[in-house]
């Protein structure tokens, strides 16, 4: 309990101060009775008081505290000499203490954690009048410890949180999808969490022979709640994808997972934006459906391609609108699929955060890196992000030259 009273002692002085001009004694002491032991805590001594050691443990049915915690009632012993209940203890002329007050110190649950006592070495200095005022200050130093306790529960359940928190974490992290690199396509991505966990997620799979589907969603809001709801919704990725195929189908089926997950909570509210892509190599098309979600970028030498037809957000309505769309790949392309935490985070001096993205993608081209890890570069250098960032870049098994690139206004010097 010393360790608890680290931050009382800062103003322990004061309060020893204010209870000497209040009370007529030279010496004050808080002590703990807890366990059957007698510990004091903290001593107050002016010039000529008793000889009360700054430590000291013993059993408590030797010490004069034990009769206050005893009846739960402050004891007054105005002349020690001549009482009976102490004359013939130890400690009466260990401590020399000629009168003596004491009074509970009791925390809000009722539990007496001490005393609080006052002495001096003469007998007679105190009487029933100054009872009331020991005990206002016993009941603020119970208000002080009963704080002190709080404060430590609660560095102990954020010590835990954190723990936990950071164990989650690499449980989500395991989750994410390895890049793929058959001899069709690359897919790879960057995942960065606003805070621990993130609400954002990403899935790709082959569903058939040159057919792949590549689904980008984000749980509204950020934090433990939303990525929770994305950890629920991600064993069922594959299964939905691989059976359902169809990109409006793929949506329908997800928006019944999250209607169902949060049917009967009126107070949660929450809804998923996402896109899923259904890329099919044999036919060079892509089929997808937006709900919601910032438009995918197809990025070829005709220039940039949104893929933004769709409908609203999943767990909103029980329905979806079929508003698919497909777009016919020619030649070398680059697919970039991500969450509005992409956008928020390059968005500068006015500037669109999609400009800044593709003058970001020209320059990794022209000096020949990888684009994605251009956007961890640029996005490891800043500091705490306001929303979670996931992007997801598709290419096919085709160099794109600098002669494919897309004329844009500027380019970004690292």
């Amino acid at each position: 309990m010393a360790s608890e009273l680290a931050n009382f002692a800062k103003t322990g002085r004061n309060v020893f101060q204010l209870m000497s001009e209040t009370i007529p004694a030279k010496t004050f002491f808080i002590a703990s009775t807890r366990n059957d032991r007698f510990i004091i805590l903290d001593v107050f001594n002016k010039e000529g008081g008793c000889t009360v050691p700054s430590t000291f443990n013993a059993p408590l049915e030797e010490s004069y505290c034990n009769m206050v915690v005893a009846h739960h009632k402050p004891l007054l012993i105005k002349n020690t000499a001549q009482s009976s209940l102490v004359n013939h203890m130890p400690v009466t002329s260990l401590f020399t203490i000629g009168s003596y007050l004491g009074v509970p110190i009791v925390l809000e649950d009722g539990k007496t954690f001490g005393t609080l006592c006052a002495m001096d070495p003469e007998p007679d200095v105190f009487n029933e009048s100054h009872i009331p005022k020991l005990e206002t200050f016993a009941s603020l130093i119970g208000s002080t410890l009963q704080l002190e306790e709080y404060f430590s529960q609660l560095r102990k359940y954020e010590t835990q949180t954190k723990r936990e928190l950071q164990l989650s974490r690499k449980i989500q992290k395991s989750t994410l999808m390895k890049p793929l690199d058959d001899s069709k396509l690359s897919i790879d991505s960057i995942y960065v969490p606003s805070h621990f966990l993130s609400g954002d997620l990403c899935a790709w799979y082959e569903i058939e022979d040159g057919v792949y589907g590549v689904i980008v969603l984000d749980v509204m809001g950020h934090g433990v709640s939303s990525a929770l709801i994305g950890m629920a919704i991600t064993p069922a990725l594959k299964k939905v994808m691989s059976e359902k195929i169809n990109p409006y189908e793929v949506m329908c089926e997800l928006n019944r997972m999250l209607n169902e997950l949060l049917e009967g909570d009126e107070e949660l509210f929450t809804f998923v934006t996402g896109i899923y892509a259904l890329i099919d190599t044999n036919k060079q098309s892509i089929t997808y459906m937006n709900a919601g979600h910032p438009p995918g970028l197809l990025i070829n030498k005709s220039g940039i391609h949104s893929l933004d037809r769709g409908s609203m957000p999943l767990g909103i309505f029980k329905e979806l609108p079929n508003h698919c769309g497909i777009v016919e790949l020619h030649g070398n392309w680059d697919l970039l699929l991500y969450t509005d935490g992409l956008t928020d985070e390059f968005r500068a001096d006015g500037e669109k955060g999609i400009d800044t993205i593709m003058s970001y993608y020209t320059h990794s081209k022209e000096t020949n890196q990888s684009f994605l890890e251009v956007m961890q570069k640029f996005i490891s250098k800043t500091e705490g992000y306001n929303d979670d960032i996931c992007a997801v870049m598709i290419s096919p098994k085709q160099k794109i030259t600098t002669n494919n690139l897309i004329p844009l206004p500027h380019k970004i010097e690292t």
